[in-house]
């Protein structure tokens, strides 16, 4: 997904979750690591990178400012580069919406919905290591690319009138309006996310990203509930991304391109 439908989607799983909806913005962190290209989706996305990377990104998302005992860190360097546009994705989003996510001041599990959200939406975008540095294996919507043109079909949907009607329908569907626990959601996005892997992933190593978050566990009847909705969005996420990609949708002309994870 474009970096403005990551918003989207957080917004929609904070308000499901009751927690605080300023931390969508949480959802772009991960792309901290765009630059430099080597460590693109490598270093900021995998699970076992997001509480420390999640803690730093607050603090200068918040503030503007680097503390003193981050000076020269790479992780605090990009999230103060990338501050502003970040700031700009939010107020888009704001504009679209006329919804505020300000002032912004989350609680840590808010935090982490929003962050989380980013690398499980991203399977369905590229093959996403989730699970370095545990698990290299990639996790992916496969069977959903290998129905489309799997190069093509992103020039379709990122063409703005197509991102934007994907996401009118996307959004206003009925499936949002249901009550999840923040934690379970969590853990469900992480065990849906191995689900999509390649190969297998122990349950030992999907376990350990979900403690290395610092979350107290949660109900398995939660968990249960949390999954069967990203089953739910899942499938409509593939539909809509049939729908908006065909060739049939394509815009003639020169395109800006939201950019993508």
């Amino acid at each position: 997904m474009d970096s403005l439908t990551h918003i989207y989607f957080a917004h929609k799983l904070l308000i499901m979750s009751g927690r605080d909806t300023s931390a969508a913005v949480c959802s772009l962190f991960p792309q901290i690591d765009r630059e430099p290209a080597y460590f693109h989706r490598m270093y900021g996305h995998p699970f076992f990178q997001i509480k420390r990377l999640a803690k730093i990104g607050t603090g200068i998302y918040k503030t503007g400012t680097v503390q003193e005992e981050l000076e020269g860190d790479y992780a605090a360097s990009r999230f103060l580069h990338d501050r502003p546009r970040m700031r700009s994705f939010a107020e888009t989003f704001e504009c679209e919406t006329r919804i505020k996510l300000s002032p912004f001041d989350p609680d840590f599990l808010s935090v982490l919905i929003g962050y989380v959200s980013h690398t499980y939406q991203d399977i369905f975008n590229n093959p996403m290591q989730a699970f370095l540095p545990q698990s290299v294996y990639p996790c992916g919507k496969w069977e959903l690319w290998s129905e489309l043109d799997p190069i093509e079909f992103r020039t379709i949907l990122y063409y703005p009138e197509n991102i934007s009607a994907f996401r009118q329908e996307f959004f206003n569907d009925r499936l949002w309006s249901i009550r999840l626990d923040g934690a379970a959601l969590i853990k469900a996005m992480v065990n849906r996310t191995a689900v999509a892997s390649i190969v297998q992933i122990p349950r030992s190593t999907i376990d350990s990203a979900f403690e290395s978050f610092g979350l107290e566990e949660v109900a398995i009847e939660q968990v249960k509930e949390a999954e069967e909705f990203l089953i739910e969005h899942e499938q409509l996420l593939s539909k809509l991304i049939r729908k908006y990609s065909a060739p049939s949708t394509q815009h003639k002309g020169a395109a800006n391109y939201p950019v993508t994870s």
